[in-house]
């Protein structure tokens, strides 16, 4: 989750016995970890002109961030 934006999931999948509670644990912390750095490589994966634009509508959507120089 990115801002209460779901940004992806996490499949596992193994034929041992299910998950335990102590690893499904571990799982999320580790997940919580790396979504961030996934969702930077995903932003960073698109275009120059995407990242702009993607700026740009940010900065004019959040009149906090705007400063007059």
């Amino acid at each position: 989750m990115d801002d209460d934006r779901m940004v992806g999931a996490v499949t596992l999948e193994r034929a041992a016995p299910p998950f335990s509670e102590a690893e499904l644990a571990l799982l999320a912390d580790v997940s919580r970890l790396a979504a961030p750095v996934l969702e930077l490589k995903r932003q960073l994966a698109l275009p120059w002109h995407a990242r702009m634009l993607r700026g740009a509508r940010d900065a004019l959507a959040s009149p906090s961030r705007r400063t007059i120089a």
